[in-house]
């Protein structure tokens, strides 16, 4: 992950200094929002990597829930490349 040890405000120093040298990122929030899409060679938002039919089973316990949301499905995608 490029800079993801930083806190919000060198997020937002990164974020202008990636877009001062990529002028194709989108301008729709920050870098961190968006990964490459290999397949159509495009940044893509992880949003759009969320399921809109997930339901959670009302079998598992509370504990056990986990709950997708871009930083989920962000860091799962981080840590299955490793």
């Amino acid at each position: 992950s490029l800079c993801g040890g930083v806190d919000e405000s060198g997020r937002k120093l990164v974020d202008n200094f990636i877009r001062e040298i990529e002028g194709q990122f989108p301008s729709k929030d920050s870098v961190y929002e968006y990964f490459v899409d290999v397949k159509t060679k495009t940044w893509a938002h992880w949003e759009k990597e969320l399921s809109p039919t997930w339901r959670y089973s009302t079998d598992a316990p509370f504990h056990q829930i986990q709950v997708p949301t871009v930083d989920t499905v962000r860091y799962e995608f981080l840590l299955s490349t490793l």
